[in-house]
């Protein structure tokens, strides 16, 4: 099974994933993930809704940002890309994340790469729309939502959001890179 690593270039720390990693809302929310409303929705057995909750909270004063995304591909060819108001971006190493989002629905854990999940170029009220669709998986037919496929991808940001890797949360960060170990977990059925 592949890994994913994040890295953190203002100080140099690293973390690893499983399931994802990701800079923007989908950290907020897990962020404030936790406490009594957590606790109540866990013994109703619905503690996965608090991360839509939280990002519906969250989204409508998120202060999306700018910024630049360095893709790399298993070749190590590189695709430069200018986002504007960014929302979240998500390396995804399996189809889906917090709540059972499918952020996406064609990850494979094993496939060498990551599918990077992002929105961006949304208002705050199309951001808050594009959530009921997120929640159907219908989310791809949005413009401003893609996912790209690649092994490594370098974030840098106008200013800090908040990092997350596989729902722990790692502070705000405006320099990190998001990449894909390859067969790095062997696992035994």
């Amino acid at each position: 099974m592949d890994i994913g690593k994040t890295t953190f270039h203002k100080d140099g720390r690293s973390r690893y994933f499983a399931i994802s990693s990701g800079i923007g809302l989908d950290a907020e929310a897990c962020k404030h993930a936790g406490g009594k409303l957590k606790a109540a929705l866990n013994r109703m057995h619905l503690g996965k809704l608090i991360y839509m909750l939280n990002t519906v909270r969250l989204v409508l004063a998120y202060p999306a940002i700018d910024g630049k995304l360095v893709f790399a591909n298993e070749n190590g060819e590189l695709t430069e890309r200018r986002v504007h108001r960014l929302f979240f971006l998500a390396g995804m190493n399996q189809p889906y994340e917090g709540g059972h989002l499918a952020m996406a629905a064609d990850a494979k854990s094993d496939d060498g790469r990551l599918s990077f999940a992002m929105a961006h170029d949304l208002s705050n009220v199309k951001a808050l729309f594009s959530l009921a669709l997120l929640a159907l998986k219908l989310h791809e037919r949005i413009p401003g939502y893609e996912v790209v496929d690649a092994r490594v991808c370098h974030v840098m940001l106008k200013d800090n959001l908040e990092v997350h890797t596989d729902g722990e949360t790692a502070g705000g960060h405006w320099d990190i890179t998001i990449e894909c170990l390859p067969k790095k977990l062997q696992l035994l059925l």
